[in-house]
């Protein structure tokens, strides 16, 4: 039926809104870098990880949420 083709392209376009946003996200991110001094090396390490691993939890419990909808079929 015309209405379910509907509402199956309305469920999967909001899944890819929503997956786009959190594509945004990380491009846009900031890896705010410092330099670290070991005895044999200098490296550059993230300064704020907290919060990089917040986004990430807060991105992959998103992306799991959109995974179990029976509408992801198509993005998978």
């Amino acid at each position: 039926m015309i209405s379910d083709i509907s509402t199956t392209a309305t469920h999967e376009a909001a899944l890819e809104g929503i997956l786009n946003k959190v594509i945004n996200l990380w491009e846009s991110t900031d890896f705010r870098l410092i330099t670290h001094n070991l005895d044999t090396c200098t490296v550059k390490i993230i300064a704020s990880a907290d919060d990089v691993m917040a986004q990430l939890e807060e991105s992959r419990t998103t992306i799991m949420s959109m995974k179990s909808s029976r509408y992801a079929e198509p993005i998978k």
